[in-house]
């Protein structure tokens, strides 16, 4: 029996599959779908137990890249330059 290539599953057909699953579809039901095993739709929903994982999204409070650069920068000219870049940067935060 010859192996199929991987599958690398778009957003649109995953959360077709959440779905699917969350109405009660079986994984057979849902790997006829895409023509493929059961063991494949397993594959995706067993690391998180069959739930649905949450979107994921930044926290508001972490630094931009920018705010990184300038941090990175500031620590590279040596600690008077750090300290400068800090407070430029306590500034834009707050």
């Amino acid at each position: 029996m010859k192996q199929r290539p991987k599958i690398v599953y778009s957003a649109e057909q995953s959360a077709l599959m959440w779905d699917r699953g969350a109405k009660g579809d079986t994984l057979h039901a849902i790997a006829r779908l895409f023509d493929r095993g059961h063991s494949s739709i397993f594959a995706q929903s067993e690391p998180t137990g069959g739930i649905t994982p949450a979107i994921r999204k930044c926290c508001s409070l972490s630094l931009k890249i920018a705010q990184r650069e300038e941090i990175s920068r500031g620590l590279v000219e040596g600690p008077v330059g750090f300290l400068v870049n800090f407070r430029l940067l306590s500034q834009q935060i707050i």
